[in-house]
């Protein structure tokens, strides 16, 4: 009936008024079946849709004809109502083409006649009617899957004549998202909608390009290309960066960076490092330099703990190097990349310059600290955690013993690991250890009147024990006075334990701590012993007898909680001991008016030393050429009173001392000292004559050198008429000589000439 009522026939009949009201009908017919939402977000067309746009195409095409035919017999004709009957069945024929693909080609040639018809007739390029054509072109050119160029094109034309408002900016980022073509399409038309903003000016497109930004690193996240997708990013970011009036502000910084940050972020989950490096690279670009101060740094450490994890180091490195040197952060990334490498040294270095930085936080202390045991580094484990320590030393507000006494056992545990190492720089780790121990008596001796005492006991209790172990274990092989420091540490410790453990400490230490500080002692004797003369060494000298001095007091005060079962004889023998190594150091001090006071308690009943204490003090004195004789006389005469006193003294022993003090008496040549000579000489008899079968005779060159010099005293004694005493030394000279083998003769001698002086000096004095 419509192909009737608009045939040629028909149509020639009518005026022009009837044809134009007939065309507009028909128009509105076919535009009626068009609904405004037949197609869909995404381009596509459902099959009710089509079907109308069908029938659509039908009335259209009618009112075309008569549109024509209007223009036909009027001059001037109707062109508006031409243009919007080609409009409507442009977009027909395009919905159409899902059923019946030749009305695409149509479609495209209507719009092509449209077009020339508007620019024929001088229409705005930037008109909505203009700019709705373009739109129409491209869907086609898309439908018909067209070549990408022109594709570009079509994309390139409507951006060229787009008004930048939120609308129209957020309908081609819509467009270009859904573009279905390679990436690299979508980023050449993202960079013409950007350039084409940037040279819009401030009052257009500017306020739209942080936009533009967002939604194209949208667009990239996904892409498989990552080299190309870093080239096609960084050339937008660098045509916004080098605009001469443009510049992001902080806001949009912010929103971009953070949406670059985030996808180099699930790179680096995904392990995939190298990539997410480019993505942390791009957080850098000048474009941020709104932001530089607050995020540069951050990105860039980011970038560089990608290289770490790939193994690049060397990159890592160069990239630290650009990072603020004052943050903690980009110093803790600079000691993850050389520790990562097996720097210890440098990783050292690095963690030292961390700890200073201002914003430094002790979690990057513990991250460290499980990287280094991880790796197995104990130089850095242990710097590490004497950091952590130092710190939390330095931490006020709070009572932080026990965590420290942890670290403290931690350190001394590492520290004694690595001294059994084939290799150990055993000088280096010992001062470690006493550092730490030091550092641990320290912390207990500050908490013994705090709540946290009870806590620390058993801890307290480990580090005695391992300092006391440790000193015997090196003993054999370290420094003396490395192992009297121990043994100090151990002592020290005891003591601290002894104040804050419950019940009776001082029966489990107190044979412990005497062992201690005894082994002290003896450490730094037998190291003094192999030291050459120094300026310190009179120092360490005095302190060894000031150490000897207290031991034996602190013998006296712990002899009542010393156990049972223990050796008694043990205690004895440190005490006697002690007494040699006091007179060593004495005469090494040249002290020799406390050498008589130490002798006499020595021998004295409150300590009763043995005999070999008191020989070897003797011959401490005997070869010591600088003691005075005077010295060497009154000691040696409180020692061998005293060996007479205990009668096991060796008789050889015995007549050296004697001989020593009878001859420094003699030679005094003074009438009291000749007869304390003369005393002696009787007591070394009583010695001689009282010798059982299996006892050691007295040495015979001893009992030679005995009956000579009484000999020679008892004449010395008539020259000088001291004639009592004369006749005392020749009474001793003949009992010297009855003992002396074969001495009957020289006995018989001596009385003779004995009765002969005594004759002379009766004549002598009767002539007188």
């Amino acid at each position: 009936m419509l192909k009737q009522a608009t045939s040629d026939q028909q149509i020639q009949h009518l005026i022009p008024g009837d044809i134009e009201l007939l065309a507009t009908k028909v128009f509105d017919q076919g535009k009626s079946l068009l609904y405004i939402n037949d197609l869909s977000e995404h381009g596509q067309v459902d099959a009710p849709a089509a079907q109308r746009a069908a029938v659509s195409v039908k009335w259209l095409q009618q009112a075309l004809r008569l549109s024509e035919a209007l223009n036909a017999q009027a001059l001037m004709g109707n062109p508006r109502l031409k243009n919007g009957i080609l409009r409507s069945l442009a977009r027909a024929y395009f919905l159409s083409s899902t059923i019946d693909p030749a009305h695409l080609g149509c479609a495209e040639t209507t719009v092509a006649e449209l077009t020339s018809v508007t620019d024929a007739d001088g229409t705005d390029p930037r008109s909505e009617e203009a700019q709705q054509l373009r739109w129409m072109t491209l869907s086609i050119l898309k439908r018909k899957r067209a070549g990408e160029l022109e594709v570009v094109e079509a994309f390139k034309s409507i951006i060229h004549h787009m008004l930048f408002n939120e609308n129209n900016v957020t309908e081609m980022i819509q467009e270009i998202a859904l573009l279905p073509y390679t990436r690299s399409v979508n980023a050449g038309i993202t960079r013409i909608l950007l350039e084409t903003a940037l040279d819009s000016g401030k009052s257009s497109g500017h306020a739209y390009i942080d936009r533009i930004v967002v939604a194209f690193i949208f667009s990239c996240k996904t892409a498989n290309d990552h080299d190309a997708v870093i080239q096609d990013l960084k050339t937008v970011l660098t045509a916004i960066a080098e605009h001469p009036v443009y510049s992001l502000d902080k806001t949009a910084a912010t929103a971009s960076q953070s949406l670059l940050f985030q996808i180099g972020g699930r790179y680096y989950q995904e392990k995939q490092y190298l990539i997410a490096a480019n993505w942390f690279d791009l957080c850098t670009h000048p474009v941020f330099r709104a932001i530089a101060a607050s995020s540069h740094s951050k990105c860039l450490r980011k970038m560089a703990l990608c290289y770490i994890e790939a193994g690049q180091h060397a990159k890592a490195s160069e990239v630290i190097a650009r990072c603020s040197g004052n943050e903690a952060a980009t110093h803790y990334v600079a000691f993850l990349c050389v520790a990562c490498q097996g720097l210890e040294e440098e990783a050292i270095q690095a963690m030292h310059q961390m700890v200073k930085a201002s914003d430094f936080d002790r979690k990057m202390l513990l991250l460290a600290t499980q990287l280094a045991h991880d790796n197995q580094m104990r130089g850095l484990l242990l710097a590490v955690l004497e950091s952590l320590l130092k710190t939390l030393k330095e931490t006020s507000g709070r009572e932080t013993e026990v965590e420290a006494i942890t670290l403290v056992r931690c350190l001394i545990r590492i520290t004694l690991d690595s001294l059994k190492a084939p290799l150990a720089d055993t000088p280096s780790l010992l001062s470690s250890l006493m550092r730490h121990l030091s550092t641990a008596y320290d912390i207990i001796d500050g908490a013994t009147t705090k709540r946290v005492a009870p806590l620390i006991v058993k801890d307290v209790s480990w580090l005695w024990r391992i300092s006391f172990n440790t000193a015997v274990q090196g003993s054999s092989g370290w420094d003396e006075f490395r192992v009297a420091d121990l043994f100090d540490h151990a002592y020290r410790l005891m003591d601290l334990y002894n104040k804050i453990a419950v019940g009776n400490p001082l029966a489990e230490t107190s044979y412990q701590m005497l062992m201690a500080s005894f082994s002290s002692i003896c450490a730094r004797v037998f190291g003094l012993r192999r030291t050459e003369q120094g300026n310190d060494i009179t120092t360490f000298r005095s302190r060894v007898v000031h150490d000897i001095q207290a031991f034996r007091t602190m013998t006296s005060q712990l002899s009542t909680y010393i156990q049972t079962d223990e050796d008694p004889n043990r205690m004895s023998s440190f005490v006697n001991l002690s007494f040699v190594f006091e007179v060593e150091q004495i005469c090494h001090l040249k002290q020799w008016s406390d050498l008589g006071s130490v002798v006499r308690e020595a021998t004295g009943s409150k300590h009763d030393i043995g005999t070999e204490a008191i020989e070897a003090i003797a011959d401490l004195l005997w070869v010591e050429p600088a003691c005075p004789a005077s010295v060497l006389y009154l000691t040696l005469e409180t020692l061998l009173k005293s060996s007479l006193d205990c009668g096991h003294i060796g008789r050889e022993k015995f007549s050296r001392w004697l001989r020593a003090i009878v001859t420094i008496l003699l030679a005094r040549d003074r009438p009291s000292d000749r007869i304390k000579a003369l005393g002696f000489v009787e007591q070394a008899i009583d010695v001689m004559k009282d010798v059982d079968e299996d006892e050691e005779l007295y040495p015979a060159d001893e009992q030679q050198w005995l009956l000579s010099t009484s000999y020679n005293a008892g004449v010395e004694s008539f020259q000088l008429t001291q004639l009592d005493e004369a006749k005392r030394w020749f009474e001793a000279a003949t009992m010297v000589a009855r003992v002396v083998k074969g001495g009957t003769d020289k006995a018989r001698q001596i009385e003779e000439a004995y009765r002969a002086l005594l004759a002379r000096y009766s004549d002598h004095g009767n002539a007188s």
